[in-house]
């Protein structure tokens, strides 16, 4: 059985982020994220936007989005793959 989204569970939270320092990337890549989550219907309930290595996991927004995620103030995490 597929894992399907109800259409009560659309609180989206948003995270974006790029390796260099590069303002302008980092407001397109959430544009169109904000963007697609509209056009879902999906309510954002927060954005995380860092600059910064993909090596690891320890990163400020990457926790911020797992701490939203462990309180369920989130259904969905969108994130966008460059």
């Amino acid at each position: 059985m597929k894992n399907r989204i109800k259409k009560q569970d659309n609180r989206a939270w948003i995270y974006c982020r790029v390796a260099h320092l590069d303002d302008m990337a980092l407001m397109f890549q959430q544009e169109q994220m904000v963007e697609y989550a509209r056009k879902q219907g999906w309510e954002v309930v927060g954005i995380t936007a860092e600059q910064g290595s993909g090596l690891d996991f320890n990163r400020k927004g990457l926790k911020e989005v797992m701490e939203a995620i462990e309180a369920e103030r989130v259904d969905i995490v969108l994130a966008k793959s460059v």
